[in-house]
């Protein structure tokens, strides 16, 4: 059966969505009403590959999508957006604080090394 789930993780920030986003080469429905199996939501949405239902972050930062089980898109395609938004968001708060970092990404595995002075 088709449900729309909701993620506990946060995306506040709709500019590191859409960065994380064009970064990987996902196509990005501008903000408004996005179409589920079984119903609509509200946001921004990403198409992740091989999907068939966008993913859709809301203005609050929820999260919702529906992939009926892993039928209709595949749950890595959502870990590996949720870690690179992940990353993402950590080096953009770092540097508004004035520390540098490095990223380095080793298979499914991400590490951040942040400088502070």
């Amino acid at each position: 059966m088709s449900q729309i789930l909701r993620i506990k993780a946060k995306m506040k920030d709709l500019a590191v969505v859409k960065k994380v986003a064009k970064a990987k080469g996902l196509k990005i429905t501008k903000k408004g009403e996005q179409g589920f199996y079984s119903g609509t939501t509200n946001g921004v949405g990403i198409h992740l590959p091989n999907w068939r239902y966008p993913l859709v972050v809301g203005e609050n930062g929820e999260v919702s999508y529906d992939n009926y089980g892993g039928r209709w898109g595949n749950v890595k395609e959502l870990n590996s957006f949720v870690r690179d938004y992940t990353a993402e968001k950590i080096k953009t708060e770092a540097r508004k604080k004035g520390y540098s970092c490095t990223q380095k990404k080793n298979n499914n595995e991400i590490k951040l090394t942040i400088y502070v002075d």
